[in-house]
């Protein structure tokens, strides 16, 4: 359904600055009906042992680009930060913001990446970003998929 439409990754301001407000706005709504339907269903799905459906739900309407952009973002927020592993941790600040770099700088004061984090038990978060993680390294065009064939590759 969104799988297809493109995470919209600049600030708020560059888009305005530069006609792009109806892209920015667009990517964000999605933003915010990907953590509508991880709140949605997180719980549900994990507790019925239906986390692959949950994830292949997931990752099939709002594609895997979008998912770790909003769940990094949760791992991103120092509420929370102490609750994640560090290979967790590490991937999550790999994503940026540019409204949370701007925060409380010229006329944009407000961070709105910030409603994008989630509310929810952390090993769930973890789990499913985990998981998140592994899919991309899957992908060809990876860079740590590469790095790790290099490193597969050096040792026989």
């Amino acid at each position: 359904m969104y799988a297809s439409y493109p995470v919209y990754t600049p600030s708020q301001k560059y888009a305005i600055i530069n006609g792009e407000f109806d892209l920015w706005k667009e990517s964000f709504n999605i933003n915010m009906k990907c953590k509508e339907f991880i709140t949605d269903n997180i719980y549900f799905l994990w507790q019925n042992n239906n986390f692959n459906e949950f994830i292949k739900e997931l990752t099939d309407t709002f594609g895997l680009e979008r998912a770790v952009f909003v769940l990094a973002r949760t791992i991103q927020n120092e509420e929370f930060a102490d609750r994640f592993g560090d290979a967790v941790k590490q991937r999550a600040n790999q994503v940026i913001y540019e409204d949370k770099m701007l925060e409380n700088r010229d006329d944009f004061k407000y961070d709105r990446s910030r409603f994008f984090a989630i509310s929810a038990f952390s090993s769930y978060m973890e789990k499913t970003f985990e998981v998140l993680m592994e899919m991309e390294r899957e992908q060809v065009n990876f860079p740590d998929a590469e790095l790790e064939r290099d490193d597969e590759r050096e040792a026989c």
